[in-house]
């Protein structure tokens, strides 16, 4: 249990992310050691908990510490929000069965294979029963009774007490009703004010959704002259309305039903609420994706799941896009410095212009008539190579001919200097296909190399051996 819990605290060296979920498995045909078992081997300190792996990602403390508790590692299962799946051979099952009915929902138990042959069916069955089930659990104390309602997306279901779904699909909606109830106010008025967690136990940490209660004890139950209900009684802080009336303040007047659906209508419209929403009492609740005061704006284009590409601000369907970004979805750069190749300061090569970060290369270039292409425009069929050949041939040059001062010459002055890597051979076939040429003497020699653009909007050269032409 000593790799469960270092797999689990060592958030870092893992690599676990917040809003993935997460699944570990441990493969075995052996017993399980816990708290106490250590003492047999003369170690008696007690585990602290935390992440002590090596940077070969190896961990030397089983002889300092004594073997986790369950209790513990269910709890840190609990607070990273990962799944646990024991996959153990037939004659053990039982035993990480008991195991995993401790864990509650945080642990399963799979029959692992004489040979291991099924430990990807294992991994895609857990996977799949724990992406199809919602759990939800919560840290509301005694004193609250906290209950959950749903039909677990059954459209004329009568509405069940739980707080379990199974058999969820993709692109559904589940709804959950919460009913919170007080059957006594604590005389400590520390407890007047709770913070009750609700989250998903499968799911990831990111699903956590807080309710911020505060326990109407100690006031006047039953204040009648109280302003702030305007037509009922204010019961605790919560508005009990007269007959004809509703609202959180009681000041809807349930008579004038006429006038507050007009107040719900927009110029020039003829539909409450766009259709996009329901009027209460002259007022649009719009439905989710929607707003504005009559619902009449829908949401922004998104970039990655972002509204506006989070490089702007979404004002009624429009992104009002953030100084060096424009678009539509806010998606493309003002300037042209995407436009320009590594080691140049030509936009497109002078052969296109810039269009949101892209080059768009003329049909035909002014001057020459030529065709271009490439991600630059710097290459042309018509001329044969490309245009931005001269520009590392000196890095080149040196990586071959002079390595010791290669590292200067291709630093580019500190800006987006070049990488260089050499191989066998080259694709001669390339677009970006250069050729090195010097003489010297009788002697002519050729460098062929490739320049890639990398995402980082730097060069690497791949250079191939030079060759000798007597």
């Amino acid at each position: 249990m000593d790799g469960v819990v270092q797999a689990i605290v060592c958030t870092e060296q893992v690599g676990w992310a917040r809003q993935a979920r997460k699944l570990m498995l441990i493969a075995t045909d052996g017993f399980m050691h816990f708290a106490g078992e250590g003492k047999l081997g003369g170690v008696v300190r007690k585990h602290d908990y935390s992440c002590h792996l090596d940077e070969a990602g190896e961990y030397s403390m089983s002889k300092v510490f004594d073997y986790p508790s369950l209790a513990e590692i269910s709890r840190l299962l609990k607070q990273k929000k990962i799944n646990l799946i024991f996959a153990v051979t037939e004659d053990r099952r039982l035993e990480y069965e008991q195991i995993a009915s401790l864990l509650k929902e945080k642990g399963r138990v799979a029959t692992l294979a004489a040979n291991s042959s099924n430990i990807l069916e294992i991994i895609k069955q857990s996977y799949h029963d724990i992406l199809t089930k919602v759990v939800l659990r919560d840290n509301s104390s005694a004193l609250i009774d906290l209950r959950y309602y749903t039909n677990c997306g059954k459209p004329g279901h009568v509405e069940k007490i739980t707080s379990e779904c199974s058999s969820i699909q993709e692109g559904m909606i589940y709804d959950f009703r919460i009913e919170l109830s007080l059957n006594d106010c604590p005389k400590n008025q520390e407890f007047w004010t709770q913070r009750i967690a609700i989250d998903d136990v499968l799911a990831s940490e990111a699903s956590e959704t807080v309710i911020e209660v505060e326990l109407q004890c100690g006031c006047d139950c039953e204040n009648p002259n109280s302003s702030h209900c305007n037509y009922g009684t204010d019961v605790c802080g919560i508005c009990q309305c007269n007959r004809g009336w509703s609202g959180e303040k009681c000041d809807c007047d349930e008579s004038a039903w006429t006038e507050n659906t007009l107040l719900c209508i927009a110029p020039g419209e003829s539909s409450a609420c766009s259709n996009r929403g329901e009027c209460t009492c002259g007022s649009c609740t719009c439905d989710p994706g929607y707003n504005g005061n009559y619902c009449e704006c829908s949401a922004c284009d998104k970039v990655n799941g972002i509204e506006c590409g989070g490089r702007g601000i979404c004002n009624c369907s429009v992104c009002n896009c953030l100084e060096g970004w424009y678009g539509e979805s806010c998606q493309c750069p003002t300037g042209n410095e995407l436009c320009i190749a590594p080691g140049s300061t030509d936009v497109c090569g002078n052969h296109g212009y810039c269009d949101c970060g892209q080059c768009r290369c003329n049909v035909t270039a002014p001057g020459d008539g030529l065709l271009y292409r490439g991600l630059y425009c710097e290459s042309s069929a018509s001329a044969g190579g490309t245009g931005l050949c001269v520009l590392y041939e000196a890095c080149v040059n040196a990586t071959v001919e002079t390595p010791e001062v290669a590292d200067k010459v291709c630093n580019h002055e500190g800006n987006s200097p070049y990488g260089t890597e050499l191989v066998e051979t080259v694709d001669t076939d390339n677009d970006h296909y250069c050729i090195v040429r010097t003489a010297k003497e009788n002697t002519i020699c050729t460098i062929p190399y490739v320049y890639y653009f990398t995402r980082e909007n730097t060069v690497l050269l791949k250079i191939a051996p030079k060759v000798r032409i007597n």
